[in-house]
């Protein structure tokens, strides 16, 4: 699932989130005077799986490729109002269902040719069309290029965070019709209108990005973006000790001590989560599945693995997601309870077969997480056995409709500010694979579509978490955010309350 983060919800395989803090939440850092020029190395443990953006449904594809492509708004650097980017400005008739865009002026892609009302127009009705972005844009009735600078949007319905979906950089803007090459040479060489330019890539190996030096934003202090690839986060850490790497992004939480470098950490904007398969017919049982939850130690899982760098979970959407913070959830399954649990397991008639646990292999910390998970659920009495999988077929198995028969339980992340693209992608994947009825989900979003004010929305979405904390189609663990390590030498980052954060203004020193 991919998607996070701010504005869309997204399994997260590996995300690229840097802010400048030592050991606590960014804050900005003793920084130097910014110096032009160099190669800025980050270190991730899963490669990108797409390039055209709307296409990616994972979340570390979406981060990195955020470097080479803009959106219409963009994520606030405080606060929660979008910011302009490839709209200046923008008006919202009193109903809420027409949106009217001012397109910047001047804008080139990377190829030379100007960027137009006509690419913002075709570009949002192609990610309409994709799976993966569809439900968060469903409301958009339709949009129309006036001339080159305005764009005009008709909404079917009144949707008060559909600015936060479109600054999602899985709605990045891209040239009409692919500039009229193929969809396969538009993968081959993507172009986009962001601060670095596309290079080249060697598949499952690293991708590389050049100074956009015609950029309408912020130029690039570095020359060159340098994403490499390793295997695990042991080689990471020996790449950031010896100057490989200046950044390795989403460090492991338990091994964030073995790091040589500034401690960096975000928003804790993503949820850690349990996906259930409802083909395997033991987990058919809603008191198997209270089990599972029961049994989680939620608060040693965020002092031990995730080294006190988050909070134990009660709702699936995440925290910010809540007009009034999250609700309290009545009879709450996400109790620790080993008593409890394992007398759920004998009510629930459970035989003892071994229940299959996927987890993806570029997530470090779920590798952990994984582990733990197995013992606890031992002393309950139910059975898992662990099935590591690259990131690719792990994404393939929790994204499929009808369920993938080759897991039973997955540990997945996912996340964002705004609850209608969470919701949205629930509804898309069946609660992420897992085949289950969204009958209720897709209530919700209408109701919360429907509503217009922060209390009728907290009560809205209060009530689906309530429902789902008895159902129980996902078991939530916990609130996060992404933490990285950086070298000294890097200086001059932005932090922003989204998670994809620009790069276009970092500078190494000597």
């Amino acid at each position: 699932m991919k998607k996070s983060l701010r504005s869309v919800l997204a399994i997260v395989v590996t995300a690229g989130m840097f802010a400048i803090a030592a050991c606590s939440p960014s804050s900005p850092g003793d920084e130097k005077t910014p110096v032009s020029g160099g190669t800025l190395n980050i270190g991730v443990t899963a490669d990108i799986v797409e390039t055209i953006p709307s296409a990616s449904a994972q979340q570390n594809t979406t981060a990195i490729l955020a470097n080479m492509y803009d959106t219409l708004v963009a994520a606030p650097k405080s606060g929660t109002e979008p910011e302009p980017a490839l709209a200046t400005e923008w008006t919202v008739s009193d109903d809420g269902l027409t949106y009217d865009f001012t397109v910047r002026d001047g804008v080139d892609f990377h190829d030379g040719t100007p960027l137009t009302a006509k690419d913002i127009v075709w570009s949002i009705e192609y990610a309409m069309k994709d799976p993966n972005q569809a439900s968060s844009l469903a409301n958009i009735a339709g949009l129309t290029a006036d001339d080159d600078t305005h764009v005009t949007m008709k909404m079917s319905k009144p949707q008060p965070d559909i600015l936060v979906a479109l600054e999602d950089p899985n709605m990045s803007i891209i040239p009409a019709d692919f500039g009229g090459r193929s969809i396969d040479e538009f993968r081959a060489a993507p172009i986009g209108s962001g601060p670095f330019s596309f290079t080249g890539r060697t598949v499952g190996t690293d991708i590389e990005f050049a100074r956009f030096g015609k950029y309408w934003g912020d130029v690039p202090l570095v020359d060159t973006l340098h994403f490499k690839v390793f295997p695990d986060v042991n080689a990471l850490s020996v790449a950031l000790q010896s100057g490989d790497i200046d950044i390795v992004s989403n460090v492991s939480l338990d091994s964030v001590a073995l790091m040589d470098g500034k401690v960096v950490t975000s928003a804790p904007q993503l949820v850690e989560m349990l996906q259930i398969n409802s083909n395997t017919p033991a987990l058919q049982d809603a008191k198997l599945r209270r089990a599972l939850s029961m049994s989680i130690d939620r608060d040693q899982i965020v002092k031990s693995l995730l080294s006190g760098y988050g909070e134990p979970a009660t709702t699936l959407l995440s925290v910010s997601s809540f007009p009034k913070g999250a609700p309290n959830i009545q009879d709450s399954p996400y109790i620790f309870d080993e008593a409890k649990a394992a007398a759920l397991v004998a009510e629930s008639g459970y035989t003892g077969t071994p229940l299959r646990l996927i987890y993806s292999t570029g997530i470090p910390s779920d590798v952990s997480l994984a582990a733990a998970l197995q013992a606890e659920w031992k002393k309950a009495g139910i059975t898992i056995e662990l099935k590591p999988l690259e990131s690719g077929e792990w994404l393939k198995a929790v994204t499929a409709t009808p369920p993938h028969d080759n897991f039973d339980l997955s540990i997945s992340r996912a996340g964002g500010a705004s609850p209608t693209p969470q919701l949205g992608f629930v509804i898309d994947s069946q609660y992420f694979g897992g085949g289950w009825d969204v009958s209720t989900v897709k209530q919700t979003l209408g109701d919360y579509s429907d509503a217009r004010d922060p209390a009728t929305q907290q009560k809205v979405l209060a009530n689906y978490e309530q429902n789902l904390s008895q159902t129980l189609e996902a078991v939530t663990i916990a609130y996060f955010g992404i933490v990285s390590v950086i070298s000294d030498k890097v200086q001059g980052f932005e932090p922003r309350v989204s998670e994809f954060f620009p790069l276009n203004t970092v500078s190494l020193t000597s």
